[in-house]
């Protein structure tokens, strides 16, 4: 932490970005960060690949942020300040355009230790999410004054997102802890759990009925997946964003140990993995040219036909059930 604090304090000029696709942990720590050094006297822009598909404005999170299609004159930013990722080729399209431009790259994530690539690394995979360590920094840095509204709703938001509303296995003492120094600040969790999660369309719940349709059963029924293909997305005029959280119905069935969502993309296939207790499913993720979490992890997939895929993917979690059971 004090690399990452000394490296902060003694320079300027930060362009602050998250990983591609990014989820709630992502943007909250992301706009957290950028915040925190604005507020610190610190020049810093957040820049995102796309635009968000979580709508900050209505969680009241009205802070300015940049995409690869809206980019400012960036020039006179010296560092990339990667959050929620480690490894260039995780920021997507931004990497063409930043890596380049900046002179240092700084990371700061808590997916589990492969190769970062910064000038500067802190990783913590302890930590329930990015948003606690972006919390932690501003303590470590002795600027908690200038924790605002805005950054107690991004990081509440971070936090949130990354223990799946705090009942996740990563959700600790210290995270409750941390949630609740929060609400010193305007925070409403209601609004923000309803915003996240009662708001669904008719074509979103179409896309999920559609989906369930999809769900199969195999290795005496401790796997379960979904297929959303590109058919399905069509015919139920959905797109990629409305896909939220798919993998909670397989993972929901009693006897399911691992659960996966293999959705159809326009230039590869796209495979979320979860699982319970011990069962790491980011060994399978990294088999596959992905990574992530022991329970939650993610890969993208080019140059296979969706069955194929499907079938090496379940070959390899039975490998893994089989090994787990040797073990216990």
């Amino acid at each position: 932490m004090k690399k990452v604090s000394d490296y902060i304090l003694k320079n300027d000029c930060y362009i602050v970005v998250g990983h591609k696709e990014p989820d709630g942990d992502s943007v909250g720590s992301v706009l957290a960060m950028k915040r925190f050094l604005n507020n610190i006297g610190k020049r810093a822009i957040a820049l995102f690949e796309e635009e968000l598909n979580i709508p900050v404005e209505e969680l009241g999170i009205e802070e300015e942020y940049y995409t690869s299609q809206n980019l400012p004159p960036l020039e006179n930013y010296s560092t990339l300040l990667m959050l929620d990722a480690h490894q260039w080729y995780r920021i997507g399209k931004l990497e063409a355009l930043l890596k380049p431009r900046v002179k240092d790259l700084v990371c700061i994530d808590h997916h589990p230790n492969h190769d970062p690539e910064g000038v500067v690394n802190y990783l913590d995979s302890s930590a329930a999410a990015v948003g606690e360590i972006v919390y932690t920094l501003i303590h470590y840095t002795d600027n908690t004054s200038v924790i605002d509204d805005t950054i107690a709703r991004c990081l509440y938001l971070s936090i949130y997102s990354d223990t799946g509303g705090f009942k996740f296995p990563n959700t600790k003492k210290e995270t409750h802890q941390l949630v609740a120094s929060l609400f010193d600040y305007d925070i409403n969790p209601y609004h923000m759990y309803s915003v996240l999660n009662e708001q669904r369309t008719l074509p979103q719940l179409r896309l999920l009925a559609k989906a369930l349709e999809t769900l199969r059963l195999v290795y005496n029924d401790q796997v379960g997946y979904l297929v959303v293909s590109k058919d399905i997305l069509q015919s139920t005029r959905t797109t990629l964003d409305d896909i939220r959280n798919f993998t909670y119905y397989p993972r929901s069935i009693k006897s399911v140990r691992i659960a996966l969502v293999f959705t159809e993309k326009e230039d590869c296939i796209d495979i979320a993995f979860r699982s319970k207790g011990s069962i790491a499913v980011n060994d399978i993720a990294r088999h596959f040219g992905g990574g992530g979490h022991p329970n939650a992890a993610g890969a993208e997939v080019k140059g296979m036909e969706l069955e194929e895929l499907i079938v090496e993917v379940l070959h390899a979690c039975q490998k893994v059930l089989h090994k787990e059971k040797c073990r216990v």
